[in-house]
């Protein structure tokens, strides 16, 4: 903001001399005044609410002179980025979101960022550089589909932001592998699938053995094996 007073003597412009400006106590500059005016720039940096402002000139010719007035700051908004995310059971994200001032331009002070999955807090996490990241492991038990992420931040200079975003769950992508075994016509084996995803146990599911691409049984997954009793024939 640009903060200016106007000097003048007997309708004569001020050209000497120098004026200091404050918010309440805090001095925040001091220019010289020329043709009759001062200016002075300055960011803000205090928090919103009101303030006394004052401006005091100093000279050698003039008599020392106190003025003051009202600055009252008012909190500014803030603009939030973040992206959809899709990701499966037991797997890791991170949840990321860029904010900046209504101006484009970075935002000032510290700023908290609470994260929601369906309206249950998750995470909050404080930051001054712009960017939020938490991460987040999506359980197990989670319902296939689509979740709503609400991300909310607050920040003493600015009004509190929030925004939505999804978070798409799929199905894990499992692997199976099953254990080589040798017999005999009439013996009774046990064939044995592993099924395997990095991130869970697994407690569901049917695995269908094959020989000779013949189906010969089914079996349900239990901590991540399924095993089939099975006689070997005399004949295929």
């Amino acid at each position: 903001m640009t903060l200016s007073a106007n000097l003048n003597y007997n309708n004569q412009k001020i050209n000497e001399g120098t004026l200091t400006f404050k918010i309440g106590n805090y001095e925040i500059g001091t220019v010289n005044v020329i043709n009759g005016k001062a200016e002075l720039n300055y960011t803000l940096d205090f928090n919103p609410g009101r303030y006394t402002l004052t401006a005091s000139y100093s000279s050698e010719n003039y008599n020392n002179l106190e003025n003051t007035g009202t600055l009252i700051i008012n909190r500014r908004n803030l603009n939030l980025i973040t992206n959809p995310i899709q990701s499966s059971l037991g797997e890791g994200i991170l949840i990321t979101t860029n904010y900046y001032d209504e101006n484009g331009s970075s935002a000032i002070g510290i700023t908290v960022m609470s994260v929601y999955i369906d309206n249950e807090l998750i995470h909050s996490k404080a930051s001054d550089t712009g960017q939020i990241s938490t991460g987040y492991t999506i359980p197990t038990t989670t319902t296939l589909g689509t979740h709503i992420i609400s991300i909310m931040l607050e920040n003493s200079y600015y009004n509190t932001k929030s925004i939505n975003t999804t978070l798409e769950v799929t199905k894990t992508t499992a692997s199976s592998t099953i254990e080589n075994i040798t017999g005999k016509i009439n013996q009774t084996i046990t064939l044995i699938a592993n099924i395997s995803t990095p991130n869970q146990i697994i407690n569901e599911g049917i695995v269908e053995f094959k020989i000779n691409n013949q189906i010969i049984g089914t079996q349900k997954v239990s901590e991540n094996i399924a095993r089939l009793s099975y006689i070997i024939p005399t004949t295929y």
